[in-house]
């Protein structure tokens, strides 16, 4: 599909739009895999036994 050719009808869109339009592939693929790597990274949870109660006397 082309986009603001002459001589087609099919779609006509402002050059700003074509614009915004053909940026979002891109960032969508190179934010997929960053997105992907900080959720594995920050969304891992660590199961730890719970501590035994401290032997210390708190005053």
């Amino acid at each position: 599909m082309r986009l603001n050719s002459p001589g087609t009808h099919v779609l006509v869109l402002g050059n700003h739009t074509v614009a915004v339009l053909s940026t979002i592939a891109p960032m969508a693929l190179g934010g997929t895999p960053h997105l992907h790597i900080l959720v594995t990274r920050h969304g891992r949870t660590q199961h730890r036994p719970p501590r035994p109660p401290s032997r210390r006397l708190h005053r």
